[in-house]
C-alpha cells in the first residue's frame, strides 16, 4: 500500500475526538507509569468521578490494590506492549467493580511513551454467568445439588475416600407410591411433595454430606467419614421427619424405601449407585410386591416369575451383600428388632 493509500485511511483529529467522546467503553489516555492524562464521558460515569477527580486519582485511585491481576497486567503490558485482562476497579464511592480492561502503550510523534486504557463493566454478564452455572447445578423444583452436580461431588468424594482411607456411604431414597399422589391429588401436590422431603433431607443431613434430587421422586445423600451410629441416626432421623411433616392434605404421611451401599476402594460410583438402588427396590419388593413389580415394568427391567428383578449390573453379587448396608424406611411401619423399618446387615470397617 502507497503513503498515498495510507493517507487517504487515516482519520482525522475530529474523528478520534468524536470516538473518545461518544463510545461506551471507558477510555483513558496514560503514561505508562499509571498517570492518567484524559479520560472519557463513559469513564467518568462508570468511575462515578470527574475527569479532574480520575487524572489527580491515576490508576492507583481507580484499580484495586488487592487484586493481584493488575500487577501482572502491568507487566505483560511492560513486556509485550498490549494487554486483554480482568479486574477489579474502584469507584469514586470506594465501590469496586469488574472490569473488561484492554490496553496498549504507544510512542508519539514528538518520541514520548503513551498508553491507551479501554474498559467496561462486566459484573453484570458475570453475574449471569453465575446464575447459569448455578442452573446448571442445581435442582429447579428442590433446590438440591441436581444429578450432573451430584456425579461430580461424589467422584470428588470418592477420590479423598480412597486416598485418606475413609468410609463412604451412599443414601439412596425413593418415594413410594409417588405415581398415586400425583394421579390423586395432582402434580402440584406431587411437586409439593417432592420440596418437602427436599427440605427435610436437607434438615437433617450433615451440613458435609451431599443431598441430590437424581431425577423423578429419586433422591441421594453421600456421607463421608460417617460412623455406623451416625448412619443409623440419620435413618432415624428421616423416618422421624417424615412421619411428621411429610403428606399432602388428605393422605397419609409420605413413606420412602432407602438402599444404602458402603465404598469399597475401587469402587466405581456407578457400581456404588447400582448396589444401593438393588437394596432399595428389594425392599420396596419385600413390603409392597405388586407395587415394586409395576414400577420395575415401568423403568423397563424384566419382571421374573411374579416378582421385580433388580437393577443390573456387571458387577459380580458377592461384591455387594457382606459390605452393603440395606436400609428401608416406612413410618407406619415397626419390626420388633429394630427401629421403624430399619434393617442393617453387618458392615465391614
Amino acid at each position: 500500500m502507497t503513503a498515498q493509500g495510507r493517507g487517504r485511511r487515516r482519520l482525522e483529529p475530529e474523528a478520534y475526538a468524536a470516538i473518545f467522546d461518544h463510545t461506551t467503553d471507558g477510555v483513558l489516555f496514560t503514561i505508562p507509569d499509571g498517570t492518567v492524562l484524559a479520560a472519557n464521558q463513559s469513564a467518568c460515569a462508570l468511575l462515578r468521578q470527574t475527569e479532574e477527580e480520575i487524572c489527580a486519582a491515576g490508576r492507583r485511585g481507580i484499580a484495586d490494590a488487592t487484586d493481584p491481576r493488575w500487577a501482572a497486567g502491568v507487566a505483560e503490558r511492560s513486556r509485550t506492549g498490549k494487554i486483554m485482562s480482568e479486574a477489579r476497579m474502584r469507584r469514586g464511592d470506594g465501590s469496586l467493580f469488574e472490569a473488561e480492561i484492554t490496553s496498549a502503550t504507544f510512542t508519539t510523534s514528538d518520541g514520548e511513551a503513551r498508553g491507551c486504557v479501554i474498559f467496561r463493566d462486566i459484573s453484570e454478564r458475570l453475574a449471569l454467568q453465575d446464575l447459569l452455572r448455578e442452573a446448571a447445578l442445581v435442582d429447579e423444583l428442590t433446590g438440591l445439588h441436581n444429578r450432573r452436580s451430584f456425579n461430580d461431588l461424589a467422584e470428588h468424594q470418592i477420590s479423598t475416600a480412597d486416598r485418606d482411607a475413609t468410609s463412604l456411604d451412599l443414601l439412596y431414597l425413593d418415594v413410594d407410591a409417588f405415581k398415586e399422589i400425583n394421579d390423586r391429588y395432582g402434580h402440584a401436590a406431587g411437586d409439593e411433595t417432592l420440596r418437602e422431603v427436599a427440605r427435610l433431607l436437607r434438615d437433617v443431613c450433615r451440613s458435609s454430606d451431599v443431598v441430590a434430587r437424581l431425577g423423578g421422586d429419586e433422591f441421594a445423600v453421600l456421607l463421608l467419614d460417617a460412623t455406623p451410629a451416625q448412619l443409623a441416626g440419620l435413618v432415624d432421623r428421616i423416618a422421624s421427619s417424615l412421619s411428621s411433616t411429610v403428606g399432602v392434605a388428605g393422605h397419609p404421611p409420605v413413606t420412602v424405601s432407602i438402599g444404602v451401599s458402603h465404598h469399597e476402594p475401587g469402587r466405581t460410583l456407578e457400581l456404588l449407585l447400582s448396589a444401593a438402588d438393588r437394596e432399595m427396590y428389594a425392599e420396596k419388593l419385600r413390603r409392597s410386591p405388586a407395587r415394586a413389580a409395576l414400577r420395575e415394568q415401568r423403568r423397563g427391567v424384566p419382571v421374573l416369575g411374579g416378582s421385580a428383578a433388580g437393577p443390573q449390573t456387571d458387577a459380580p453379587a458377592a461384591d455387594v451383600p457382606s459390605k452393603t448396608v440395606g436400609v428401608a424406611l416406612s413410618s407406619p411401619m415397626r419390626t420388633p428388632h429394630t427401629r421403624p423399618g430399619f434393617i442393617m446387615s453387618k458392615r465391614k470397617r
